[in-house]
């Protein structure tokens, strides 16, 4: 048992040697552009002291310049190195970016990283950071920790801004069924929030619609609601096609014709009242012109359902067609 022991023992430690053995490294020398030799000889120096006191390996010195992985690779055989790194500083517009390849030689890319800051004095900063990555294999931004964090990652991302503006729409209520006062048709008056991106818009909308007709049934509808909409174009025309929900507030007013009793019998016209508040849906298709102008206009046909039940009458409909100006 003993002996057997020994032998697995002895067996492990060329293993264990092996496993733990340093590697040799070498870091190329910097190409830059736009970046002072100074500035970029103490960034090499700043890396390969970052590196070397992550991992513990020793380094050699390599003179040949590299800007891909066959080259680096040759230049690490030729310096009897197992890990190359090589990289460049390019400034442009004031921005410095840093990118940074460590390459194992015989088997190709070990991590590659890139990095961007705005002031020189980051250089250091930026040195811990990439040396962290391309020894664990994480992405730089996942290295950041208090004290490390450069000027540029604290700055607001900038964001396309959209179009966005006033919209007015006029057009014609057509009632579907026997809701809305089975009155015949009506008019609407819609005053919209328009906010457009290139292939989106959102709006939020409220306004009034109300009959247009002279037979003594009258409603009025008030919507509060948002519209998502596609724009199928960038062009001055383009096809339009959305969804929108939200509330309303739907009153009516009708006539009926009643009958009363039985043997002799009379018939009134009773004038019946009803309101309410209830969720609504609706589909849009249409299209848009001028759209690249700082003034468009649009047609808009769009079916409306109320989810709600006025004197009697459930869940009234209408189809609504307008004409917009997007102020």
């Amino acid at each position: 048992m003993r002996l057997s022991l020994l032998l697995t023992y002895f067996l492990m430690i060329p293993t264990l040697s092996t496993a733990y053995a340093k590697s040799t490294w070498t870091i190329l020398p910097i190409n830059s552009r736009g970046v002072s030799k100074d500035h970029t000889d103490t960034f090499h120096d700043l890396l390969q002291h970052e590196l070397s006191n992550q991992t513990g390996q020793q380094f050699v010195t390599s003179t040949a310049t590299c800007k891909d992985v066959p080259c680096a690779e040759a230049a690490g055989q030729s310096a009897g190195a197992d890990v190359v790194v090589f990289g460049s500083i390019n400034e442009l517009g004031g921005t410095y970016i840093i990118a940074v390849t460590a390459v194992n030689v015989g088997e190709g890319i070990r991590s590659s990283q890139r990095m961007t800051v705005d002031q020189i004095s980051d250089l250091s900063t930026a040195a811990g950071r990439l040396a962290g990555a391309l020894v664990s294999g994480q992405d730089v931004s996942e290295t950041a920790e208090l004290g490390s964090v450069t000027r540029a990652e604290v700055q607001p991302e900038r964001r396309r801004e959209g179009y966005s503006g006033p919209t007015l729409r006029v057009g014609g209520v057509i009632p579907v069924g026997d809701g809305y006062a089975n009155v015949q048709g009506g008019m609407l008056i819609d005053f919209v929030y328009w906010y457009e991106t290139l292939d989106f818009a959102i709006a939020p909308k409220t306004g009034l619609r109300f009959d247009a007709t002279d037979d003594g049934n009258d409603f009025i509808e008030i919507p509060l609601e948002v519209q998502a909409y596609y724009l199928f174009s960038r062009g001055d025309f383009t096809p339009v096609a959305g969804l929108g929900g939200g509330m309303r507030f739907l009153s009516e007013t009708r006539f009926q014709s009643v009958t009363h009793g039985e043997v002799i019998k009379t018939t009134t016209m009773d004038e019946l009242e009803d309101s309410a508040f209830g969720f609504s849906l609706s589909a849009s298709a249409g299209f848009m012109l001028f759209r690249t102008y700082s003034m468009s206009v649009s047609m808009l046909v769009d079916y409306n359902i109320t989810f709600v039940e006025l004197n009697g009458v459930k869940n009234p409909q209408s189809l609504n067609a307008s004409f917009g100006v997007h102020f």
